[in-house]
């Protein structure tokens, strides 16, 4: 089998798989619906186009991506009588290059346009038929999929336009959507529960209200009918997303005349959440009160622990007419991505198509969305839109009363409104001005570099510096986890859930550890800040069998929590860790005289304020070539922050001593150093005297 028969089976294969799991009904699930009549999705055989897929998944659904770097060659079939479907009106087509042609046309900059067609290029061309590959550039064809969803050209008119077959222009649409909503549908994914760290720290910046992980909504595309059948009818998308309008979750194929509510409680959204699959970290206190992680919602849903909506009647000048409007604020990405998604031609008018590939387009839509945003590309994000939820007040469904919520949701919303931000309240208009819209995006929008900066300084979203969330989740899904040990993996998960999880090494820089242990011949280490033990764990796998770590923390109960992980992994008998503060242990070290320049590596993540005692100390403890490595010397971007930039308190208060740790390392002769950007900034000093 040569290499594009095997391209094509793989990829056939792997779609076969993802379309099982994609489209089911929810009455019977994992299962394909078996009748072909369109109306029976109504209401009985809704098809889930995407349950939100966590970026832990990504590893699967990358697979196909090493034959993205294979130029193969296309065949000319030129000497056949009976020309198929690859032969039929061929001729080059143009893709025009004019910046503004391009938005028009696609909805997207030339380079991104560039960008896609290089990573599609293989998926795009493999599902041809063996005896007959089309004689299309991949550049053609994702124009004339684009083309299709871009403007919602019927297919004479893109076949025109490109010069080929209403055939031809058809498998081009139908494999683009294909290969978005299989192959590439992990750039709709739900956060990790430390990515939503960062997720909630953006909604707290813009209304005060913490712990926030996304905002949800429910909206209706409509569908065109052939005359036999029932007109007017829509297919329901139910949406999650974040401050910046990145959708992390989205489900479409229900029957538009669902209430919003009935579709909520049959997605996999709402299944995994009630059994604590999702929004599971440890609760904040506000005031006494345990508030979990939330979404907010209209008042179209009910209001629960961790679905917060408005108050029904608020006081005018209380707290609740200011949480209200803080929530108005906070729904504003949801407003506009939807009114972004039904700005592509294919879905701002009634959609000409059989149901399933009217759920393809809002999937393949969806992901181009994503994909626009991560690319810095605002070519397809409204700044200009209606409020959806005015004309769905109809979708409210009869089953659930204002009047009735759930107690404790009700005592987190009013723990809630204590903390929102005083600001102007957004008036539930028709129509959302230009000037509020971009006093949101000033806020709220990744596109806005001032505030991405600013929000960087005020929470840790990830332990790392790279401004592309997505380009962080490369190398994790690249590098990092498929090579991870499996005993990392497990602590990393197990700390995950411990409400101080920020303080654990980052993945991506616990292989480094690893791998820079192993290149060293590191035998005999030192950690001073051990937390569950995921650096000392990377360390303990990294040194030889006989050798040893001396650890030391303050706090042996954390450790406690990573202990059953490394004795499982059989590494316990290497470390020997003592609790307690680490200055009076060093200085003890250094009297006794024997441990001088006996230490191969030591690695420092523990009390900032402290940087500088502890190298004053270990300077003497590690050998002439050896490696000492003080971890947080970028402090979250901080040190290169203005003095009045918001920052959490303790990000500010550990600020100047990093500096300083930073200019004395600079000057000190008796090191070279390598200040890298790794996690949170590593500063590697080798001895030389």
């Amino acid at each position: 089998m040569d290499s594009r028969e095997l391209a094509a089976f793989l990829s056939s294969l792997t779609s076969q798989l993802l379309l099982t799991l994609l489209l089911f009904p929810s009455s019977i699930p994992l299962q394909i619906p078996t009748n072909s009549n369109p109306n029976s999705h109504g209401n009985t055989f809704p098809l889930l186009l995407h349950h939100f897929l966590s970026t832990s998944d990504l590893a699967a659904s990358l697979s196909l991506l090493p034959l993205l770097s294979r130029k193969r060659k296309r065949q000319q079939q030129t000497n056949d009588p009976n020309p198929q479907l690859g032969q039929l009106h061929r001729a080059d087509p143009v893709i025009p290059r004019d910046p503004d042609a391009f938005k028009l046309l696609f909805r997207m900059s030339s380079s991104t346009f560039e960008w896609l067609a290089s990573l599609l290029e293989p998926l795009l061309e493999c599902r041809d038929p063996v005896d007959s590959p089309l004689d299309l550039p991949a550049e053609a064809r994702l124009g004339i999929g684009l083309f299709r969803l871009s403007t919602g050209a019927d297919y004479p008119e893109v076949s025109t336009r490109f010069q080929v077959s209403d055939s031809v222009a058809k498998f081009c649409v139908k494999q683009f959507c294909r290969v978005l909503c299989t192959n590439f549908r992990f750039w709709v994914g739900f956060p990790t529960p430390s990515e939503l760290d960062g997720v909630s720290s953006a909604f707290e910046s813009i209304s005060g209200i913490p712990n926030c992980c996304g905002v949800i909504g429910c909206t209706r595309f409509r569908i065109a009918r052939k005359a036999e059948e029932v007109r007017g009818s829509s297919i329901a998308a139910q949406i999650v997303v974040d401050s910046s309008s990145r959708i992390l979750s989205i489900v479409a194929g229900f029957g538009g005349n669902n209430g919003d509510w009935a579709i909520l409680k049959s997605s996999s959204l709402y299944k995994d959440i009630e059994s604590g699959s999702l929004l599971d970290s440890p609760p904040i206190y506000i005031n006494g009160v345990s508030v979990p992680q939330y979404l907010v919602g209209d008042r179209n849903y009910p209001l629960l622990p961790w679905l917060i909506t408005p108050f029904p009647d608020p006081v005018s000048g209380r707290n609740e007419e200011n949480f209200n409007a803080a929530l108005n604020l906070m729904r504003l990405p949801v407003i506009r991505t939807i009114a972004s998604l039904k700005n592509w031609g294919v879905l701002n008018k009634p959609i000409e198509a059989e149901f399933k590939t009217a759920v393809a387009y809002i999937g393949a839509c969806s992901i181009l969305h994503n994909v626009l945003l991560m690319r810095e590309d605002y070519s397809s994000l409204c700044n200009e839109f209606v409020d959806y939820t005015v004309d769905d007040q109809v979708y409210r469904d009869a089953n659930f009363e204002e009047n009735s919520v759930e107690l404790k949701g009700s005592v987190i919303r009013s723990a809630l409104a204590t903390r929102a931000k005083v600001t102007q309240v957004i008036k539930r208009e028709k129509k959302t001005s230009n000037q509020e819209v971009l006093q949101f995006a000033a806020m709220a929008a990744k596109g806005e570099t001032e505030q991405k900066q600013n929000l960087r300084h005020q929470e840790v979203g990830h332990k790392s510096l790279l401004q592309s969330d997505a380009l962080y989740q490369y190398i994790l899904e690249t590098s990092v986890y498929p090579r991870e040990p499996e005993s990392m993996k497990e602590l990393r998960e197990v700390t995950a859930k411990h409400p101080w999880n920020i303080m654990t090494t980052s993945a991506d820089e616990g292989q480094f550890l690893n791998m820079l242990l192993k290149l060293i011949n590191a035998k005999n280490t030192m950690e001073i800040g051990v937390y569950t033990g995921y650096s000392l764990l990377a360390t303990a796998l990294a040194i030889p069998d006989d050798g040893k770590i001396l650890a030391m923390d303050i706090n042996r109960e954390n450790y406690e929590i990573g202990l059953p992980i490394i004795e499982k992994a059989g590494l316990a008998h290497k470390i020997d860790f003592r609790e307690g503060p680490a200055l009076p242990a060093l200085d003890q070290m250094i009297e006794d005289g024997k441990y001088h320049g006996t230490f191969d590596f030591i690695f420092v993540d523990a009390d900032k304020d402290n940087y500088l005692n502890y190298h004053k100390r270990l300077i003497d403890l590690v050998k002439v070539g050896g490696l000492i490595g003080y971890d947080n010397t970028l402090w979250n971007g901080s040190v290169v922050a203005p003095p009045d930039a918001p920052m959490r308190k303790y990000v500010r208060y550990y600020r100047d001593f990093v500096l300083e740790l930073n200019k004395a390392l600079a000057a000190d002769p008796r090191i070279e150093i390598c200040m890298l950007p790794v996690g949170d900034g590593i500063t590697l000093c080798r001895r030389v005297s």
